[in-house]
């Protein structure tokens, strides 16, 4: 092999009792020269076929996102022959496909939105079948901006399948390209140009969609077929304005999640049967709410509202299924929260965000073990996760009484530069239960100086839990802390 390929299997190999991270690897076998990522991948790919592993297997090289790698293998005798690490048997014999960014080809930046909302679409509207595992959105758009090899895309994700797109807008006219490929030898399975007006941008979804089933050759169920019949709106005028708004949303500041409001509003006064533009607007009330930004003062009630109408309109909704469950566990509305998201499980088994969503609502109702387990589920779907997934996953470590877990997991979520603050009081309680109250202290401070205003009692009524002793627990551990009383 290559000296510097042996030279990476060597350290990996000599440091396997720990993960080796990106920069430590470049320090060590590059000797600190610039390197690109490709360069690294190319590099482990050639390291582990030397050991006869494989990216997907990686049983002898293990992949840690956003850590590092690790030599996983097992060690026998002096002679140091190499066991590979036992592989984990699943039953999931599905076909498994990544949905990357569409490429924006209009040349205008402000038209992002509109490529990124077709792609993430597809992925919704694809995971919803059961015959087809789905790379999550977190997972397929942490590639947004790059030109990954469609190996590499693979070998990240755990699929199969790639596919790839643009889109041009300009104007009513649309042309979007699609091809899918196959990651294995990088052939292309079908690939098609769609030409045509902003009207027919829901028959290109469409037929995108059919070559998708037609090429992987899925049996699609009677409730898959009858999800795939859905429309969530006829209208092109209030599609494009959801786009808009939910592209707003997840940048996450007060200022675009006003912009987020009103273009999700002005979507409903359009078609005012749009259930999915219910669900995310009564996101944008529940975000504005629980991070205290001003000018959201009533948005609880108005959340849930949001919400109920979402789900009157559409029973089929996922996204409004999953909204109302979530918003109804603030409201301590815990029985008729479970019962919304394992409704919404069965429309979108998948679906990590549901799951996900699941999970979280599990550790405040009391069952944090089923909780846990929902959390690696949709950790599996969506390999590069939001902070607020490593702060539940966290939680129902906590309540578990994992401490050590619960801290790295709270650590993770702190992480910039999507630092999920919330995290700082329940790092604090870990440390408290720990009894090392000088890192508890440390970590509210900390919080304290992101949000200079936090209380006790503004935690007491963002984090509602059923069981009465967990929820005066957390506050004693959170005054012991140091967090004031307001």
């Amino acid at each position: 092999m290559e000296p510097q390929v042996f030279d990476l299997l060597l350290y990996l190999l000599e440091n396997r009792e720990r993960v080796i991270s990106k920069d430590e690897m470049i320090e060590h076998v590059w000797e600190g020269r610039i390197v690109s990522d490709a360069a690294i991948t190319s590099t482990i790919n050639l390291a582990r076929r030397a050991v006869e592993d494989d990216g997907k297997t990686q049983a002898v090289i293990k992949t840690f996102p956003k850590k590092g790698f690790r030599f996983v293998a097992e060690i026998n005798g002096d002679n140091g022959a190499v066991t590979p690490a036992p592989v984990p048997v699943s039953n999931d014999e599905r076909p498994s496909i990544a949905v990357l960014p569409f490429e924006n080809m209009s040349g205008d930046p402000e038209q992002e939105y509109f490529s990124d909302g077709m792609a993430e679409d597809l992925i919704t509207d694809l995971s919803n079948m059961s015959d087809l595992y789905v790379a999550a959105r977190h997972s397929s758009f942490s590639f947004k901006g790059q030109m990954p090899y469609v190996q590499e895309v693979a070998e990240k994700l755990g699929v199969k399948f790639v596919l790839e797109g643009s889109v041009r807008k300009m104007g009513d006219r649309l042309r979007v390209n699609a091809q899918l490929i196959d990651a294995a030898d990088g052939g292309h399975l079908w690939a098609k140009r769609y030409d045509g007006d902003m009207d027919e941008i829901f028959e290109f979804q469409d037929r995108i969609r059919a070559e998708i089933v037609s090429a992987l050759e899925l049996k699609l169920t009677p409730t898959d077929q009858a999800l795939t019949q859905r429309k969530s709106t006829d209208s092109v005028e209030a599609y494009d304005l959801f786009l808009k708004g939910r592209a707003s949303y997840y940048l996450y500041t007060p200022e675009k999640l006003l912009e987020a409001r009103e273009c999700l509003e002005q979507a409903i006064e359009i078609d005012s049967n749009f259930a999915d533009a219910y669900g995310w607007l009564s996101y944008c009330y529940f975000q504005g709410w629980a991070t205290m930004w001003l000018g959201f003062d009533d948005n609880l009630d108005r959340a849930i509202e949001l919400a109920e109408k979402g789900v009157a309109l559409d029973g089929t909704s996922a996204i409004a299924l999953t909204r109302l469950g979530w918003i109804q566990n603030f409201l301590r509305r815990y029985d008729q929260s479970i019962a919304n998201l394992e409704k919404a499980i069965l429309l979108a088994p998948n679906n990590a965000d549901v799951i996900a969503t699941f999970g979280q609502v599990l550790n405040y109702w009391g069952d944090p073990q089923r909780g846990l387990q929902m959390m690696e589920k949709a950790f599996s779907i969506d390999t590069i996760v939001p902070a607020n997934w490593e702060f539940q996953r966290g939680l129902s470590h906590l309540l578990l009484h994992q401490y050590d877990e619960a801290i790295d997991r709270f650590n993770r979520a702190v992480e910039p530069p999507t630092t999920f603050f919330h995290a700082y009081l329940f790092l604090a309680w870990t440390y408290v239960e720990l009894d090392r109250l000088d890192d508890a202290n440390s970590a509210i401070g900390t919080l304290l100086e992101i949000i200079p205003h936090y209380t006790v009692p503004q935690a007491a009524g963002l984090y509602v839990f059923r069981a009465d002793e967990v929820h005066a627990r957390l506050l004693e551990c959170l005054r012991k802390a140091g967090l004031p009383e307001g």
